[in-house]
């Protein structure tokens, strides 16, 4: 079995490894499989954000900008994230953006002045103590009737890391999710669950898929069995409201 990267200094050091920053899409969102992930996430995100139509919108630990580039139902979008190796990779897809490097466990922004924070890929890294912290600095951040959209990977199936992703013997610790222990760890740190959006059904089968042949077929058919598909999603994007 291999190492865990525990702890919110082991990850900051992690994201903040050039290679990690400079390999980063082509390792994990450059394959069928890592593609089809990619563009159901912005969807799903970007049809709560259609519901909300905020003003001013937080990436939160933006990374390399692949969520950003892709949003809409919004006025002014702002990034943050402690790798300045990976922003410097977002800038050429963030222009219009305000970028700064900060810690998300103290967000470098006045309190109650967005109406949506996102994050992806980052919220799950942390276990319950260091979750709690993280959910306490969004919610100052957010006003009275703000929302954070973000993914939330489900208890039900098993994670599992593509071989094109992993980078030396280390993985990234990971916490999922059933819905209603999500709702409850939402609600004890001030938010109530508004919509929950399942997507990549029947996971394991499109990553096998997308293994054995990366093609526009494979593509169209992937997209077709996690259509049709009725098994339990990989992940969920939750749409949470301050309470």
């Amino acid at each position: 079995m291999r190492a865990k990267i525990q702890g919110k200094n082991a990850i900051k050091k992690y994201y903040q490894d050039e290679e990690v920053a400079s390999k980063y899409i082509d390792q994990r969102y450059s394959s069928s499989f890592g593609k089809l992930e990619h563009e159901l996430e912005c969807m799903a995100i970007n049809s709560l954000l259609a519901q909300i139509r905020p003003d001013k919108i937080l990436d939160l630990a933006a990374g390399t900008g692949r969520v950003a580039s892709c949003l809409r139902h919004y006025k002014q979008g702002f990034a943050i994230d402690t790798s300045r190796e990976m922003l410097n990779a977002a800038k050429p897809l963030l222009k219009g953006w305000a970028l700064k490097t900060g810690d998300a466990f103290n967000i470098p922004f006045r309190n109650n002045c967005f109406e949506a924070i996102i994050s992806t890929r980052f919220i799950w890294y942390f276990d319950k103590a260091e979750r709690k912290a993280l959910f306490k600095a969004i919610h100052s951040k957010l006003n009275a009737h703000g929302f954070l959209i973000f993914d939330a990977p489900n208890a039900k199936v098993p994670r599992f890391v593509p071989e094109k992703a992993r980078i030396g013997k280390k993985r990234i610790y990971t916490q999922s999710w059933a819905i209603s222990a999500l709702e409850k760890e939402l609600r004890a740190n001030g938010f109530g669950i508004s919509a929950v959006k399942p997507i990549s059904r029947n996971a394991e089968l499109l990553h096998r898929i997308s293994e054995q042949t990366d093609s526009v077929l494979s593509y169209c058919v992937m997209k077709l069995i996690n259509r049709l598909s009725r098994k339990e999603p990989y992940t969920y994007i939750i749409l949470a409201r301050k309470i």
